[in-house]
């Protein structure tokens, strides 16, 4: 299933700079370290001066975060219901770019060899350095990418053949072919791959999927 479009907010060419500028300290061991509660998600934030809501990008236009949308029925505050970015940690990151850069993916500006962000019709995919990512979770990874994870992710594709003509492409690209195009029982078609650290994507085509303007799914 592809990812929702819901909530993506862009950054301004100064924040970018800016994150790509403090990426390459911390990397290089220069000690800089970002403030503990500011994420990679909000650091690609915008907010406009005199509001209070973060810039969402829906559809082809721009909307305000309003304090409804963090409220349920009985007023009570709740977490946000989208995804904004999808977070792969990487072990040799320059390679798994290459790799998604060969696939003709867009990168934003900021990207580089120490952190690198993909456009998607749904949400944004970063790349970031796994033990980066365990630090700022505070958590333990395995020093080597080792077995699969057991988390997909997904292109649902509009037409039932272009699940094969896209596995043939990531095959050609390097990507390891974990299961070959077949029809689904619920009547759809799959496949499945896995790129050079063994994230797995499924690529997939439903009949009933409901697309926005910008390709992202919003049901099925």
């Amino acid at each position: 299933m592809k990812a929702l479009a819901i909530g993506i907010a862009g950054g301004t060419d100064s924040g970018k700079t800016t994150l790509a500028r403090r990426l390459h300290e911390r990397l290089s061991g220069s000690g800089w370290s970002p403030p503990a509660c500011r994420s990679r998600a909000e650091r690609l934030v915008v907010r406009r001066p005199g509001r209070s809501g973060a810039v969402r990008v829906d559809g082809g236009g721009a909307a305000e975060a309003t304090d409804e949308f963090h409220q349920n029925q009985g007023g009570e505050a709740m977490i946000p219901q989208r995804v904004s970015l999808i977070t792969l940690g990487a072990y040799e990151l320059p390679k798994l770019r290459r790799f998604y850069r060969s696939l003709g993916w867009e990168e934003l500006p900021v990207s580089s060899d120490a952190y690198a962000v993909f456009r998607t019709a749904g949400v944004l995919l970063s790349l970031y350095p796994a033990a980066e990512l365990a630090r700022d979770a505070g958590i333990q990874l395995p020093e080597q990418p080792g077995a699969y994870r057991p988390v997909t992710l997904a292109v649902n594709v509009d037409r039932r053949e272009e699940v094969d003509a896209a596995l043939q492409a990531v095959r050609q690209a390097g990507a390891e072919v974990l299961r070959e195009p077949c029809d689904a029982v619920w009547g759809g078609r799959i496949a499945y791959f896995a790129d050079p650290e063994r994230n797995v994507w499924e690529i997939a085509w439903n009949p009933t999927a409901v697309f926005d303007e910008r390709g992202g799914m919003i049901s099925f």
